[in-house]
């Protein structure tokens, strides 16, 4: 008798000619509009969102805003007990968010520069030149160059000169202690660029810690792309008293409470 085989058959419900992958789905539109409003804005926009277009656009807010935003809005429409789940997810989706936006970012590094700054006296006619000391740090933009997202300057304080050894000495030792304190350092905040692109003048927020204390600061920003770098000049003043830093003394005459501070720098991109 002969032997027999069963084999099972395939059964494809697809249409001969329906394409094997599905098309994929066009991205929300709404997204990129928002993302790209100033900082200040967008939260207004996102809370006047409807509930169903609302969440994709909270996912890809800083972890700080997205529990105000579910708790404030979505009271009328779910549980206690859901809200709190919902919380949780996107809490717990930082890691990826947080991920997905850095490979969005470039970072940029200080590869050489100088930092300067000017006291005057009462009388006037006293002007203390600090030079000598060099920039060290790094800042990031998201790869349109659309926004800078965090940034961060250094300076060694042993550094600075200002022409004669005993004045250096007393500034370093008596006033800005740098024995204890060795650094000064900005840290920016971020910054949305008018127009979509980087400016070549804008005014910067951020910190200063110096003398181991920080005070928020502007600093005027001047910015030249050259060949792919970035020429970058800032200053800003700094009033000693503000930094526990006593008022110094020369022969008589009192150094006025603001210092005039300058940096020139080029950086150069370390991620393409």
């Amino acid at each position: 008798m002969a032997d027999f085989k069963l084999i099972p058959a395939t059964l494809s419900l697809r249409h001969p000619e329906a394409p094997r992958h599905p098309e994929p789905k066009a991205k929300d539109p709404l997204l990129p509009v928002i993302l790209s409003l100033p900082v200040s804005l967008r939260l207004p926009v996102i809370l006047r969102l409807p509930v169903i277009l609302r969440l994709p656009v909270i996912l890809r807010l800083p972890v700080s805003l997205r529990l105000p935003v579910i708790l404030r809005r979505s009271r009328r429409i779910l549980s206690s007990p859901a809200r709190m789940i919902l919380a949780f997810m996107l809490l717990n989706s930082a890691p990826v968010i947080a991920a997905e936006e850095k490979v969005n970012e470039s970072t940029w590094k200080i590869e050489s520069g100088t930092v300067t700054f000017l006291a005057t006296g009462k009388p006037g006619f006293l002007r203390i030149n600090g030079q000598g000391a060099k920039p060290a740090g790094q800042f990031s933009m998201d790869k349109a160059k659309t926004r800078l997202t965090a940034g961060e300057v250094k300076v060694a304080l042993d550094s600075f000169e200002t022409g004669l050894s005993l004045r250096d000495r007393h500034m370093k030792e008596k006033y800005l202690e740098t024995a204890k304190f060795p650094e000064a350092v900005f840290k920016a905040d971020g910054l949305d660029f008018a127009g979509g692109k980087i400016p070549s003048s804008t005014d910067l927020k951020g910190s200063l810690t110096l003398h181991g204390v920080t005070k928020p600061v502007t600093a005027n920003l001047k910015i030249e792309e050259t060949s792919g770098d970035l020429d970058i000049t800032a200053e800003f003043e700094a009033i000693l008293s503000d930094y526990s830093i006593v008022i110094p003394e020369y022969a008589g005459v009192t150094v006025a409470e603001k210092v005039k501070i300058s940096t020139t720098f080029k950086a150069r991109p370390t991620t393409p």
